[in-house]
């Protein structure tokens, strides 16, 4: 345990986390990428045979968003995983992400200072 330094982890501050849900709503709803998508790509997909075309929208609709829900709960825990990886020394060994960053930095000076 010679020299290893541990990279702590940054203060975080507290969100109210209904005012970062409102204006995150307010956003979608004000983007016209949003609508645009859903208007120019889920008519393909709706058959005017079948069930009312409002119930078809809305399940083709819940669809995506359910499909978006699961994409960004992944991201959100293999960001996590890596993060934790990357950042955290762990029991068994030095922070190697930081000693490589830490290296290279060394050299990088060297290098500019020798020239």
């Amino acid at each position: 345990m010679k020299n290893q330094k541990r990279i702590e982890k940054p203060i975080t501050k507290k969100v109210n986390n209904n005012l970062s849900f409102r204006q995150a709503l307010l956003i979608e709803l004000l983007n016209p990428k949003t609508s645009l998508f859903f208007l120019d790509f889920l008519p393909q997909f709706v058959k005017s045979d079948g069930s009312p075309v409002t119930i078809q929208l809305l399940m083709l609709g819940l669809t995506f968003v359910l499909m978006s829900i699961m994409y960004t709960t992944l991201l959100v825990f293999l960001t996590s995983t890596i993060g934790n990886k990357l950042l955290v020394k762990s029991n068994s060994s030095s922070n190697w992400f930081g000693n490589k960053v830490s290296s290279s930095n060394t050299r990088i000076d060297k290098y500019i200072f020798i020239r």
